[in-house]
């Protein structure tokens, strides 16, 4: 099954969730996400990585990116 990821930013994660966040100053990792629910990383869209890690080096000081996954 192939994945598509969306990211939104905020700034009041819920980290007692199920959620996967990634601070400023931080890189996202997509072998990370996978792993985290079990997924192939081949089949989350490269492009999603690739955009989702450029939106987390965009993040400042005091946001977070909050990342999720949908069957493509």
């Amino acid at each position: 099954m192939k994945y598509r990821l969306t990211s939104r930013i905020t700034t009041t994660p819920d980290l007692g969730g199920w959620c996967f966040f990634v601070p400023s100053g931080r890189d996202f990792d997509g072998f990370a996400y996978a792993a985290a629910y079990d997924l192939n990383d081949d089949d989350i869209n490269a492009l999603d990585i690739r955009d989702t890690a450029d939106a987390a080096r965009r993040l400042t000081e005091g946001q977070w990116l909050e990342v999720t996954h949908d069957a493509a």
